[in-house]
């Protein structure tokens, strides 16, 4: 995304002939605030605006002249829409407004009026995400399909189901129906909660109707909202009328109007089957290659150990051979063949060749290419709304002979954007005159049409004071902290000196928790011993040479703290991540210590040395000297961004899927003797490897076992299990889907996401020897004050 490129290392004050149209802007003295001359007081509809009346030099109010240029000038209340969609595409990547949220007319309805006041303000927004995601949440926490049915029949609840415990061969106590644990709402809780979720986003199609008319209904987007809100109605009808079924379609709806009213998934997921076509070449080739082998291997192995345990059949040999693919049983699966004849060996290594380390590989260079493509070419019709919106606004706004948008008008689209346009942040007065400054880099006290591109950049901007950074000392021991000895502390502080003392006590300190852990480590300390109250370790006193060592240690962190804080000040400190982890480390080794040796019934020092050893993790910055390991870094902050949004792809496709397991295979891993399902699992794998905890009777372990899956590895014998209870191999179908939709492509999505970012900061770090973007700290001085603001810039 294009980012503000411009350096504005100082600025100057305002020139003294603007100093009187400034004025006429902005009621900033404390006797204009108080006395009410020539305060704005048009009665606002943003709460954040309201609440900042009666606020007594506190907040700069507008003037009325802003809001007599506001009304003189109609063309403003269209650029500020047109600011505020090139914003928000700059952060969200699609967001596309399709209504006119922000257009006032002359003589509008009441009904008109009224929705644009709910629709504008943050509680509705907020009211409107918590409805979002309630939807799906509910899924998580009411009875499960399975058994749902089964309440009626037989008296018992989903709860008394997973309630039920008994013993097991061993005699050991075990859950008859095993279950994640989370607590579940009865259906008529369920009920309510669902139906007030669809009232809130009925209201807000009413309001967004009653704001457009039937222009609302002029858009894909907003079709597909009523459609989804029209389905969850239908269903929640459906359900009074007829009760709960275990077909129930309401868990994919919530989903589905998550999706479309708050998250951008769905578009991602559009991404995702523009992709299709070019992958499922692959994957046809790839059947063809399982196909042939299998074809192979049910002739060449027929009548031999191989042949009985994994190509009795043309199907089963097909799975045998899928799974090698995922390679979860390889070399496993080729053992008794090859045992018995090593020739064998040829059939399984040509097989992994063509299909795991081409046909894969190939799949993986398609997704990379199709993925990088489908989303450069969606990133440049972001940008390309984004700057055709900027360049709109522009033209709205500039005097047509000069081509400039002034001071005053710019003020005015600012007061727009503070009344209406709630995904801007409010723009305090004196934040405004910051960025008109910032933009004007020539002080010509105008924008031309280059400085005004970088509005929405600069919109987002937050500054601070510089004397808002400064000490404890320096603000109330002014002299002390001017004095020699202080400023060489400073000094000594600032520099490199103090972390790398300070580097080297940490060594220290972990030479010491690896001496006090080696008989730990070498597993020779009996546990009953270890904790033992007459240890030394549990006496709660300080009466050995390593704890005076770890208490030395603390105490040397905290004074390292200390004069951070006094040098840095509290504001400077906490800007640093490095310090706030050290901070944090330090402050929870004195609570551990206080907690250890203050006497209580606990008194265990190997707390103290948990926390400390946290410690080592500072040492990484070390390997930050290193250019391949400050690569690493940057590719993964920069492609966190695009990750976040493949895994709430992920998540959903996971969703989907649980939902689906939650219909099919639902009660059917069961330890209950009075249930004939439950023996079908004696003597697998499954129940060998004690797997129990893998099943889909609630939603939550269903997604345990999908993640499991992602994994890959053991996911044969949680399909074996699956496969025991239902008997039918029509349930691998199920396995099979899902490893290609999230493993295979989404998947290999990420891993593309990975390999685009680190190639693109690997060319730029070798070009420029910089990072592809960087954070900036920059400085503007305005009237005769100091202010910083941080800025992304390209590297």
């Amino acid at each position: 995304l294009p980012t503000m490129t411009k350096v504005i290392e100082e600025s100057t004050p305002l020139l003294a002939q603007q100093e009187n149209k400034v004025q006429s802007s902005f009621a900033t003295t404390e006797e204009e605030e108080s006395n009410g001359d020539n305060v704005f007081t048009y009665s606002s509809t943003n709460p954040r605006l309201r609440q900042s009346f009666g606020r007594r030099s506190s907040v700069v109010m507008w003037s009325t002249s802003l809001r007599n240029i506001v009304k003189e000038r109609p063309n403003i209340n269209l650029a500020a829409r047109l600011l505020e969609y090139a914003a928000v595409t700059s952060l969200r990547l699609g967001t596309d407004p399709s209504f006119d949220l922000y257009r006032t007319e002359e003589n509008e309805g009441w009904v008109k009026k009224i929705s644009r006041k709910i629709l504008i303000s943050n509680f509705t927004t907020m009211i409107l995400n918590l409805a979002c995601f309630v939807l799906p949440i509910l899924t998580f926490i009411e009875p499960p399909a399975w058994c749902s049915g089964k309440d009626q029949t037989e008296g018992l609840t989903c709860s008394d189901y997973f309630r039920m415990k008994g013993p097991n061969e061993d005699g050991n106590i075990v859950h008859y129906y095993p279950n994640f644990g989370l607590p579940l709402i009865s259906l008529e809780s369920t009920f309510i909660a669902e139906s007030a979720a669809i009232f809130i986003l009925v209201a807000y199609l009413a309001l967004r109707f009653g704001l457009e008319r039937w222009r609302f209904v002029a858009t894909r987007d907003n079709l597909r909202k009523i459609v989804i809100t029209l389905m969850l109605i239908l269903s929640q009808l459906f359900t009074y009328a007829f009760g709960a079924d275990k077909n129930h379609p309401a868990p994919f709806l919530r989903v589905a109007a998550f999706g479309i009213f708050y998250s951008d998934t769905l578009n991602d997921l559009y991404v995702v089957i523009l992709m299709l076509p070019s992958i499922m070449s692959v994957l046809s080739i790839l059947l063809f290659v399982v196909v042939f082998y299998a074809w192979m291997g049910v002739v060449m192995f027929f009548g031999s150990e191989e042949g009985s345990e994994h190509f009795s059949d043309i199907i089963e040999a097909m799975w045998t051979l899928w799974i090698c693919v995922t390679t979860a049983n390889y070399p496993d699966v080729m053992m008794p063949a090859y045992n018995n004849d090593s020739i064998t060996w040829i059939y399984f290594v040509s097989f992994m060749i063509i299909s795991f380390f081409f046909l894969m590989n190939a799949i993986l260079a398609i997704v990379y290419a199709s993925y990088t493509e489908q989303q450069d070419r969606f990133v440049e019709s972001c940008n390309n709304k984004k700057e055709d919106a900027l360049k709109q606004a522009f033209d709205e706004l500039c005097d047509k002979e000069t081509r400039l948008v002034d001071r005053e008008t710019m003020y005015a689209v600012f007061l727009v954007l503070n009344e209406d346009c709630v995904e801007i942040p409010y723009i305090r007065a004196k934040d405004a005159e910051l960025i008109f400054e910032v933009l004007d880099d020539d002080h010509s006290n105008s924008l031309d049409e280059t400085q005004f591109l970088d509005l929405t950049e600069a919109l987002f901007y937050k500054f601070e004071s510089a004397d808002s950074y400064k000490t404890f000392l320096a603000q109330y021991f002014p002299s002390f902290y001017d004095s020699d000895t202080f400023q060489k502390l400073s000094e000594f502080v600032t520099s490199r000196r103090l972390d790398t003392i300070i580097d080297l006590v940490i060594v220290l300190n972990i030479i010491v928790c690896l001496i006090q852990s080696w008989d730990l480590l070498q597993g020779t300390v009996d546990a009953a011993d270890f904790y033992s109250p007459s240890s030394l370790l549990n006496d709660g006193k300080i009466d050995t040479v390593w704890e005076y060592l770890e208490t030395l240690f603390t105490l040397i962190y905290f004074v390292e703290m200390s004069i951070k804080i006094s040098i840095l000040g509290w504001k400077k400190y906490c800007a640093s991540p490095g310090n706030l982890y050290d901070g944090t480390i330090t402050v929870t080794a004195i609570l551990a210590t206080l907690y250890v040796y203050y006497p209580n019934s606990y008194s265990n020092s190997n707390l103290i040395r948990l926390v400390m050893m946290s410690r080592v993790l500072r040492l990484l910055r070390l390997f930050n000297a290193l250019p391949s390991f400050k690569l690493i870094i940057v590719t993964i902050e920069h492609v966190l961004p695009s990750i976040k949004k493949i895994f709430g792809m992920i998540l959903f496709v996971m969703y989907i899927f649980s939902c689906i397991g939650g219909r099919l295979f639902g009660g059917l891993i069961s330890r209950d003797p009075n249930n004939p399902v439950s023996s079908r699992l004696d003597g697998t794998d499954f129940e060998a490897n004690e797997y129990w905890a893998n099943n889909f009777n609630d939603m939550a372990s269903g997604m345990n076992v999908l993640f499991n899956l992602l994994v890959v590895n053991n996911w044969p014998e949680e399909a074996d299990g699956i496969l025991a209870v239902t008997q039918s191999k029509l349930s691998r179908f199920y396995f099979l889907a899902f490893h290609i939709i999230a493993v295979v492509i989404i998947n290999n999505i990420i891993v593309s996401s990975i390999i685009d970012s680190f190639l693109n900061e690997l060319g730029e770090m070798e070009k420029n020897g910089k990072p592809t973007f960087d954070i900036k700290v920059k400085e503007i001085e305005y009237k005769d004050r100091k202010f910083l603001y941080r800025v992304k810039s390209m590297g």
